[in-house]
């Protein structure tokens, strides 16, 4: 009996230490891109979409968020390994030079939080291409409004 017992507990403990960080709760999706002259913030959250085109926090626009582009974002997110996000490397160096802006993804779960390594923006790694796509297409929603 003892050992059905741990035999159990053991399949317990592994199938929790195998599930991804990305099954936590995901609280926001952060995208930045940046120059000296250019500056562009869009969190996204459950339930709303923020715009931020100034750095100091002035010019925010925000709209409501549809369920189904949370659940996609979530979907496209258990694609991704969190814990690898900071080693993705950026397929194009063009924002050493000055020639693009250097983006960004922070993701923020419900204890943790993950930043992904400066990239070109338009030309993120490839792994996280999806997710800054429709990030970027929930922003130009807000921009229309």
């Amino acid at each position: 009996m003892k050992y059905l017992l741990v035999v159990f507990i053991s399949i317990t403990m592994l199938k929790a230490c195998s599930q991804e960080t990305n099954e936590q709760d995901l609280k926001a999706l952060t995208y930045t891109a940046s120059t000296r002259g250019y500056y562009s913030q869009v969190i996204v959250e459950p339930t709303t979409v923020y715009v931020q085109s100034d750095r100091e926090g002035i010019n925010i626009r925000k709209i409501a968020l549809a369920t189904g582009d949370w659940q996609e974002l979530k979907e496209l997110l258990k694609a991704v390994s969190l814990k690898e996000l900071n080693k993705l490397d950026a397929p194009s160096e063009g924002r050493i030079v000055d020639r693009v802006a250097i983006a960004s993804l922070k993701v923020k779960l419900s204890g943790e939080e993950y930043e992904s390594l400066p990239f070109d923006h338009g030309n993120p790694p490839t792994s996280i291409k999806d997710i800054i796509d429709k990030i970027l297409q929930l922003s130009e929603s807000v921009e229309r409004q």
